[in-house]
């Protein structure tokens, strides 16, 4: 059934619609009508509203997926499941003015069943496993000036690798899904917004002391 949800490729994209608005807040507002009336049809039986959800976020949850595990075959079938999930539990779920947050929060406690059911030993939880990203991956390369050359690119992404697993996680859905403090803290499942703040600003000052540290 996910296969073919990519016959829907011609439907015009969220990204599309908010290109025709040029104020940033009136481009929220659309956005969250869109998403709204989008996952409402979804949730109604709509087939194309599935296909166009699919097609918007399958390689976004595939390419989340990928920083917690490099077997991309397992990432790749627990993106399938979720959204068979999905399609399945639509009438079930809850309503949402963000996709991409109702997403995310859902799958990612999704894929760590996931991989715990697949190969995880007795001793590991969710809790240990790695989240990797590169400067490629994320806008935080706004740190260093835009024309930056690659020995700067290296040494950002060394300093990425010394982050914890949840810190860069946290600065990979600020800066690179632009995700804010409340959804990150829901989707992490801290109990306060506080945390998933201090979490990135703490990130933040790690990579600033890190970054400017010598060179041998």
């Amino acid at each position: 059934m996910i296969v073919q949800a990519q016959n829907y490729y011609h439907l015009p994209s969220s990204t599309q619609t908010l290109k025709k608005v040029s104020d940033p807040k009136e481009a929220k507002v659309v956005e969250i009508s869109y998403d709204s009336q989008l996952w409402n049809e979804f949730r109604e039986g709509d087939e194309l509203a599935f296909g166009r959800i699919y097609e918007e976020y399958v390689d976004v949850l595939f390419n989340y997926g990928k920083k917690f595990s490099s077997d991309r075959e397992l990432v790749k079938d627990c993106v399938q499941d979720f959204f068979l999930y999905l399609r399945e539990k639509r009438v079930g779920l809850g309503a949402t003015t963000s996709i991409k947050f109702y997403l995310l929060r859902s799958f990612r406690r999704r894929l760590f069943n996931y991989i715990t059911k697949t190969g995880m030993t007795q001793h590991q939880t969710p809790t240990d496993l790695e989240f990797q990203i590169e400067v490629q991956d994320c806008s935080v390369q706004n740190f260093i000036e835009e024309e930056a050359n690659d020995f700067m690119v290296k040494k950002l992404n060394k300093s990425l690798e010394q982050l914890t697993a949840k810190e860069r996680e946290a600065v990979f859905f600020y800066y690179y899904e632009g995700i804010g403090y409340k959804e990150i803290a829901d989707i992490m499942e801290f109990s306060h917004v506080s945390s998933a703040r201090r979490l990135i600003y703490t990130a933040l000052n790690n990579l600033k002391g890190i970054l400017h540290e010598p060179v041998y």
